[in-house]
């Protein structure tokens, strides 16, 4: 890719015209089309011959190697403070 000045200029005027211009209602468009077919595709199975049920935008958090307790979190890498090293002269 050209990584000159005149290349970044017509780079950022582009932009500006996606978002602000003339071809901002077609990238609107565009836009939401892809999100529309993405949302289709998340929701349904691997094979895709049937649709999943639940909400495709919510996902259960499952624990992982940090479990909170009393507001507090627990490590695997063994005590509190015990990465510390001091040293003494």
């Amino acid at each position: 890719m050209a990584k000159s000045t005149r290349s970044k200029v017509k780079r950022s005027f582009r932009s500006k015209k996606r978002t602000e211009g003339v071809y901002a209602a077609t990238e609107a468009a565009r836009l939401h089309r892809l999100s529309s077919k993405l949302k289709v595709l998340t929701t349904q199975d691997k094979d895709g011959d049937v649709e999943l049920d639940g909400d495709a935008d919510t996902e259960e958090v499952v624990g992982g190697d940090d479990q909170e307790k009393d507001g507090q979190t627990e490590g695997t890498s063994g005590e509190a403070g015990s990465y510390h090293i001091t040293y003494s002269l």
